[in-house]
């Protein structure tokens, strides 16, 4: 089980099949009230999933981020394994590639959607995403939604 929180209502994509419904212009979720359900969700000890639209888009989408992988660091280690996800159309090739590495190493779990609705994507935000192919690496918690 895990908690989606739906930070924003924006995405700069739109695909025939999503269902959010999302748009450019879609709100955002008050820091305040993110602060609050992240203080409610620490009540149940369960993994959270930021969402959207996209949500990379909400301005203050890494603050979110770190306040979560704080806030459920030791869910994380009791688990063993990232207890906070995402996933990202991947369109923010900067935001992506750091989604991709903090995957890598386990302290995220992070989708990259890849399918022939979305808009060209910087292939290297494939290649960040694809498993190691390294002996004995295994590549994290990455997968393509």
């Amino acid at each position: 089980m895990s908690l989606y929180i739906q930070i924003t209502k924006r995405c700069n994509m739109s695909c025939n099949h999503c269902s959010f419904s999302c748009g450019e212009r879609g709100p955002d979720m008050d820091a305040a009230i993110f602060r609050r359900v992240l203080e409610l969700s620490e009540r149940e000890e369960t993994p959270i999933t930021l969402g959207g639209g996209e949500p990379t888009l909400h301005p203050l989408f890494m603050d979110f981020l770190w306040r979560s992988i704080r806030a459920k660091a030791a869910l994380t280690y009791e688990l063993g394994m990232p207890a906070v996800g995402l996933v990202t159309n991947g369109s923010r090739t900067a935001v992506a590639l750091e989604l991709a590495a903090l995957a890598k190493v386990g302290v995220i779990c992070a989708s990259v959607s890849r399918d022939e609705f979305h808009d060209p994507i910087d292939p290297q935000v494939f290649r960040a995403f694809e498993p190691s192919k390294q002996p004995g690496i295994i590549g994290g918690s990455i997968r393509w939604a």
